[in-house]
């Protein structure tokens, strides 16, 4: 098994999880009452400690040339995913 993509999965699932939220009334939602229980600040520790785990897990099992690209991929998927969102604030935010 190569342990770089057990890693991006882990990933993507927190990290999914918590960019849907935008679009997704149900698991914003369910994102609210996880917190509620939880509290703010360990919602954003086991958040945190999940993403930089897998992060550093990427980094340490990187050996595939095809690796890179997911790599790539990930920050430009970030970006995309979040350019609506910032335009739509935007056209709020100045009432266009």
């Amino acid at each position: 098994m190569d342990y770089f993509y057990l890693c991006l999965v882990i990933f993507i699932i927190n990290d999914g999880f918590a960019m849907s939220r935008h679009y997704c009334s149900y698991l914003r939602n369910l994102r609210k009452k996880i917190i509620e229980k939880l509290t703010y600040g360990w919602w954003i520790s086991i958040h945190s400690v999940i993403d930089i785990g897998s992060i550093i897990g990427m980094m340490v099992y990187y050996k595939h040339p095809q690796h890179f690209w997911v790599v790539i991929s990930i920050p430009i998927v970030i970006i995309l995913w979040y350019i609506p969102l910032g335009w739509k604030k935007y056209r709020e935010n100045n009432d266009l």
